[in-house]
């Protein structure tokens, strides 16, 4: 399970790329989606059983090689941990008995589900405290527009931090 590098036109968007090498014979691509410019996610129905199923690829570019693009390709029965997955690529998949998969597609709806309550700006505290490499820890966040701040008990500004807030299991204190 590692990268594959190969040379792609400059041209030619990541989509498209995927589109044109998809060689899964037994499946039709039913949508495809890049996020940010280092994952793709695409919803795949098995022409035999119907069943739609998520491919994962995680990318990488490289502006200064000949090789100038690597993937690496999952679906959601290995637990890929990229769960940035689009809800419309979500609601294309069939149900499914797999653990992995099962559990790949909680933690997607998780995050969905976070990132709808996080536009709004609000004070939240996570489950667990988050530990930083400037030594701040803590579990009282502020979120305001895509800033986020870390707070002290008693609600007074601590420290900027570099934070994905909906990757974290955690409550809203208050909407500001």
């Amino acid at each position: 399970m590692g990268w594959s590098t190969l040379h792609k036109p400059k041209y030619q968007t990541t989509k498209e790329w995927f589109l044109s090498n998809w060689s899964g014979n037994n499946y039709e691509i039913l949508d495809v989606a890049c996020v940010g410019y280092t994952e793709l996610y695409a919803a795949a129905k098995n022409k035999v059983t119907n069943e739609v199923v998520a491919i994962t690829y995680m990318i990488n570019h490289y502006p200064k090689s000949y090789y100038n693009f690597g993937y690496k390709d999952m679906d959601e029965t290995v637990m890929p941990y990229m769960f940035n997955c689009p809800e419309r690529i979500m609601k294309l998949l069939t149900p499914t008995d797999n653990v992995h998969s099962n559990d790949w597609r909680k933690n997607v709806y998780r995050i969905l589900n976070n990132a709808k309550i996080l536009r709004k700006d609000c004070i939240v505290e996570t489950f667990e405290p988050i530990n930083f490499t400037n030594g701040y820890s803590g579990n009282l966040f502020k979120k305001v527009g895509k800033r986020v701040m870390g707070l002290n008990p008693d609600m007074s500004f601590n420290c900027h931090v570099n934070l994905s807030l909906k990757k974290h299991n955690f409550t809203v204190v208050e909407y500001c």
